[in-house]
């Protein structure tokens, strides 16, 4: 199914997924009321640039844990073992891509709960780089705040383009990638960079047409990276993931 429009991946207005069929098995539907099926979505939040991630602790510090994970589940950043009444902040710079944030409270009463003063108040706060509050969670969340959330361009889900010189896969892929070239005559330089701008991988390649490169990444740990490849005078940037 070609999909063309760039609301699909990144939401209209309505916020709504449409599917719809026609033609079972080549006939005509018997039953056409039920050919439609719409179902709403929300949307995670957008940040085109870092921030800062604060959090405040209360009187009972010990039953908190947060994490930060990437869309692989790697996990990023932890905060355990926290302090009474203490800050902890921390900028938000991971490069594009989807994230989650998990606060859990091992005792299902967040971080304030009218009913249990005692244990005093703390919060969850996003801050833009300027220290203006750009994002504020409800402190009376019980067990956890579970919030998902994309940062830059991550519109990186791309259909297929027939006319593309190279193919890379499998995207995801465990510890091989094959770079498969329509034609190369020439010499072809292959980079492969973390999202910290590290260089985890490089090669120059000089082979017939219909080449295939076999690349080992085992050594790698899980996330994205890019793959930028550079041959007949043109670059071409993918990203991949490995699990």
């Amino acid at each position: 199914m070609p999909v063309t429009h760039s609301s699909f991946w990144l939401g209209d207005t309505l916020h709504n997924f449409t599917v719809s069929i026609s033609q079972p098995n080549g006939l005509t539907d018997m039953y056409g009321d039920n050919d439609v099926y719409v179902t709403h979505f929300n949307m995670s939040d957008m940040y085109d640039e870092p921030f800062i991630m604060q959090l405040k602790t209360n009187n009972q510090a010990y039953r908190y844990s947060l994490e930060l994970r990437d869309v692989t589940g790697n996990v990023l950043l932890t905060w355990d073992n926290l302090e009474n009444n203490t800050v902890y902040r921390d900028t938000i710079n991971y490069g594009d891509g989807c994230f989650t944030i998990e606060l859990i409270d091992e005792e299902d009463m967040g971080l304030t709960y009218w009913a249990y003063p005692a244990q005093g108040n703390g919060y969850l706060r996003f801050f833009d780089l300027d220290s203006v509050t750009i994002k504020n969670f409800g402190s009376d969340f019980g067990r956890s705040i579970f919030y998902t959330f994309n940062m830059g361009d991550v519109s990186f889900i791309q259909e297929p383009n027939l006319n593309e010189p190279i193919t890379i896969y499998p995207n995801p892929f465990t510890d091989e990638v094959f770079i498969d070239f329509e034609e190369m005559n020439g010499e072809a330089t292959i980079y492969i960079f973390n999202l910290q701008g590290q260089q985890v991988y490089s090669s120059v390649n000089d082979k017939g047409p219909k080449t295939r490169v076999t690349i080992d990444l085992s050594d790698i740990p899980s996330g994205l990276y890019i793959v930028n490849v550079i041959y007949n005078n043109t670059a071409i940037k993918k990203k991949i993931v490995k699990l």
